[in-house]
């Protein structure tokens, strides 16, 4: 790893410290938070890769997430962020 990307991924890191978010939040790799098993919010969205009530894709820049499961849908598509709700059974990473 060279000397760049160390500083960078430091700066990241005490950034992240001091704002009290996580380093992966300020980092260009997605971020999800889930509560419980009926809703995901998906921070770096990139695009929606397949939408049915019982699977929504997702782009998200490093590859995709596909999540799975009944009566899903996506509640809000807004900038680079994603609500996905429903009975989310499975979360796949692809």
């Amino acid at each position: 790893m060279s000397k760049k990307v160390r500083q960078a991924k430091r700066a990241v890191k005490l950034i992240g410290q001091s704002m009290d978010v996580s380093a992966g939040a300020l980092s260009k790799q997605a971020h999800i938070d889930l509560q419980g098993n009926r809703e995901a919010l998906v921070d770096g969205c990139r695009g929606v890769l397949e939408y049915t009530d019982s699977a929504i894709k997702i782009n998200v820049g490093s590859g995709h997430v596909r999540f799975c499961g009944n009566g899903l849908e996506l509640r809000s598509l807004a900038g680079d962020q994603a609500v996905v709700s429903g009975h989310i059974k499975t979360i796949e990473f692809v």
